[in-house]
């Protein structure tokens, strides 16, 4: 598996209010949702890829 990694200024960190780790999981999240409506993965893909399940995964759309 490859890694990617994302600098983000400290002010995208203090905006959020979230802690860093909150906030990488987000970007994660939203990342995942983004390659998900682009249809480059799959729902279970998606879901694997922000270590979610699929359920929680499909509940974010409405």
């Amino acid at each position: 598996m490859r890694t990617l990694s994302l600098p983000y200024p400290d002010d995208v960190l203090i905006t959020s209010g979230k802690s860093p780790q909150a906030l990488e999981a987000e970007l994660i999240f939203l990342l995942a949702v983004k390659l998900f409506e682009l249809r480059r993965l799959y729902l279970g893909k998606a879901a694997d890829f922000c270590n979610i399940n699929k359920l929680q995964f499909i509940a974010t759309f409405p």
